[in-house]
This record gives structure tokens, C-alpha cells and sequence, in this order.
């Protein structure tokens, strides 16, 4: 599939300016004790700030490869809380449809 293996994601968004080392400290702050820094990390800021880091051998074994699950009946399942909690309205509409 080329994913390169699981990833722990965090994702922050702020209404108002923030500095970009402060949107950091919360996703690292989110991902405290998870995954393994050494085996990848990065950040991508767009919209919001997103920070992925690999998962650890430990955690790897347990969760298995990687399954992608856009466009699937999981993924319409998952998107269910949050559907439930009005959270999909602040997606855009060209994202949500490439991820459902």
C-alpha cells in the first residue's frame, strides 16, 4: 500500500493567531506517551497543525499493518460520532468526500 506503517495523529486548529511552536506543544502535548519519535515523527501545517508520529514496535505488533479505510463502510461507521456531534460540517466538503 506504500503508507509506510501505522501513525499516532493529532490535529489542532486555533480560531485566532497562534505561534506555530505553540501549536506543537499541544499536538505533542496530545501525543505524550505514545509511539515512538525515533521510527518517524513530523508536522504538517495547514489549516490546522497536524502531528504524526510512528507508532513503537510494541504498539505496532499489537495494531497490526496498516489498512487504509477511506471510501469504506468503516469509514462511514467512524464518521458516525462525529456526525453525531456536528463535527463534520467544519470539514470540507472536497475532503470529507475523499475520505468517505
Amino acid at each position: 500500500m506504500g503508507l509506510g506503517g501505522p501513525v499516532w495523529h493529532a490535529s489542532v486548529r486555533s480560531l485566532r493567531p497562534v505561534p506555530e511552536r505553540e501549536l506543537r506543544r499541544m499536538t505533542a502535548t496530545v501525543l505524550d506517551g505514545v509511539g515512538d519519535r525515533r521510527r518517524g515523527e513530523w508536522f504538517q501545517r495547514e489549516t490546522a497543525m497536524h502531528h504524526r508520529r510512528r507508532l513503537s514496535a510494541a504498539e505496532e505488533a499489537v495494531v497490526g499493518p496498516v489498512v487504509d479505510v477511506r471510501g469504506t463502510p468503516e469509514a462511514v461507521a467512524r464518521s458516525g460520532p462525529l456526525a453525531e456531534l456536528g463535527l463534520l460540517s467544519m470539514m470540507p466538503a472536497d475532503v470529507l468526500a475523499d475520505e468517505l
